[in-house]
């Protein structure tokens, strides 16, 4: 049948045999595959006003918020994976079932005043989310919670000359006085300005003190907006009861009551999307979806596999082309007992909330959570780290699970200086795409220009892309609610949302305390 299917299909006449075997297109694989690309019978086809690429907390806001101010009548949503969310992506252990582990975003700061109005317009039950205490060090093998303990222990040279009574944060301010900032164009990444400034010891002191290296890939101007971003976070932060699905959950809720129709799967992910006189065309292995208009709510890695004359004029663009996606690696796992509690030295114990910083074998942050199972079992978030170190677990990932535990089992012995039980059960998620995004090297595209060019990527066609791949606040979960508000204003005239009365105030770089925001 599926040689007589396909070579049918090949000639005029043979539309009147997929006629005849279109029912069965989709009961029968072997007619699917074979109809579905010379006839195209096996395609189904779809009408949308508005259809949205990519069902993270983006898209689905933007969805929600063109129904629910009236903008539009019929909204799709499409997304490639089966879970909505995107870079949100809590788990639960079964024995801790309270527990929320969070693999991707974790929480939102209290200047974040667009993602606090959708946690107060949509009910979602929240609680401080704080641990900003000093953390535990490891650097060089020396352990220590005192930022000068660490530098006279691990890193001798600082205690003399100009950095010998500076803190990280203090360092960090004056990398980015003006007079420095000044000349960051005439340097090739961040990496290569901070070490000329800081000097390559005091560079790795600022890494191993605040526990990422993915900035230092980036283009060094981009890297410097990135950090005025960050002048306006508090360091005090909020979550979600249930994590930041919680957002996702709710918005998803709301979308669909107001009549939002959301795909999800491998079936509905967009393949290609093309210009068809007034319309724009979409097309999945389901459906071909004619729209008149078009939001890219993907971040770059993800779009960039979509096809088509209209997508593939986005992706060659300057703006798009600039950006740099940072991968980065997190780990969690849930023992019998909350061992790091039961640590007979004092310096050695580990408390809720408590974040415990080693760079040495690439576990970058450890995390115990609260909770606790009904026998005394505990959470610890195993690993947070970017760069390089992300890399290399991303990697070791690809091996089977039970390697990848060993690796990750051994580091934390080697964190905690001593021999630890092992998990129950363990999980791991590697943002291969992209965590966050920097500009890349040599792109001469600053960021703003990016968030400029996506209000209206291509000219006097009504597409618009979002996301915090797109916004300064990359990273955050509000420059993607910020992204999205660009558009709904640009497309829709809806109203940006002002900030509180009260909303903090932007500090200036030498009064940020970057430990506590980082």
């Amino acid at each position: 049948m599926l040689a007589s299917c396909s070579s049918e299909c090949k000639d005029l006449s043979g539309e009147s045999f997929c006629v005849h075997y279109k029912k069965l297109c989709t009961t029968n694989v072997n007619v699917k595959q074979a109809c579905k690309k010379t006839c195209g019978l096996c395609v189904t086809p779809m009408d949308c006003d508005v259809a949205i690429v990519g069902g993270g907390l983006a898209g689905l806001y933007m969805a929600e918020s063109l129904l629910r101010h009236k903008k539009e009548t019929k909204v799709c949503v499409f997304e490639r994976d089966v879970r909505l969310g995107g870079r949100i992506f809590d788990y639960v252990f079964p024995q801790v079932p309270d527990e929320v582990v969070g693999l991707g975003a974790w929480r939102i700061d209290m200047a974040h005043y667009n993602m606090r109005n959708i946690l107060n317009r949509l009910n979602i039950p929240h609680k401080d989310w704080n641990f900003y205490s000093n953390p535990r060090t490891e650097t060089r093998g020396f352990f220590a919670r005192d930022e000068h303990e660490i530098k006279r222990k691990s890193f001798p040279a600082l205690t003399q000359g100009k950095f010998k009574d500076m803190t990280c944060s203090q360092m960090l301010d004056y990398l980015l006085r003006k007079e420095h900032v000044d000349k960051v164009h005439n340097f090739a990444t961040f990496e290569t300005f901070q070490k000329h400034y800081l000097t390559p010891e005091g560079s790795r002191f600022y890494f191993d003190v605040f526990g990422y290296d993915g900035d230092l890939d980036g283009s060094p101007e981009g890297v410097v907006e990135f950090y005025e971003q960050l002048a306006a976070l508090t360091g005090k932060e909020i979550r979600p009861l249930r994590g930041m699905s919680a957002f996702i959950e709710a918005l998803a809720k709301s979308a669909r009551g107001l009549g939002t129709k959301i795909f999800t799967g491998d079936n509905h992910k967009i393949l290609s999307i093309d210009k068809q006189t007034n319309q724009f065309a979409l097309k999945t292995s389901q459906y071909e979806v004619s729209v008149g208009k078009l939001v890219v709510a993907a971040p770059p890695g993800a779009f960039g596999s979509v096809s088509g004359s209209v997508a593939e004029q986005i992706q060659r663009a300057p703006e798009f082309q600039s950006i740099l996606p940072r991968p980065a690696f997190k780990g969690a796992a849930v023992y019998p007992t909350a061992w790091w509690e039961e640590i007979t030295n004092v310096k050695d114990k580990l408390y809720p909330m408590e974040r415990f910083l080693s760079n040495s074998d690439c576990l970058g942050w450890t995390l115990p959570h609260s909770g606790s199972g009904r026998n005394g079992e505990a959470v610890l978030h195993v690993a947070y780290t970017d760069g390089v170190c992300g890399e290399k677990w991303g990697e070791i990932l690809k091996l089977p699970k039970d390697v990848m535990d060993r690796e990750i089992h051994r580091a934390l012995e080697y964190k905690f200086n001593r021999k630890i039980p092992k998990p129950l059960s363990t999980v791991y998620q590697y943002w291969n795409e992209g965590a966050w995004y920097l500009q890349k090297p040599g792109s001469h595209v600053s960021m703003k220009q990016v968030t400029q060019w996506a209000k209206r990527p291509i000219a006097g066609e009504e597409i618009y892309v979002i996301g915090s791949a797109y916004h300064p606040y990359r990273g955050y979960s509000e420059g993607a609610i910020m992204s999205a508000n660009n558009a709904l204003n640009d497309g829709w005239k809806i109203p940006i949302p002002s900030p509180p009365q009260q909303q903090y105030a932007p500090k200036g770089l030498a009064d940020v305390n970057w430990k506590n925001i980082r």
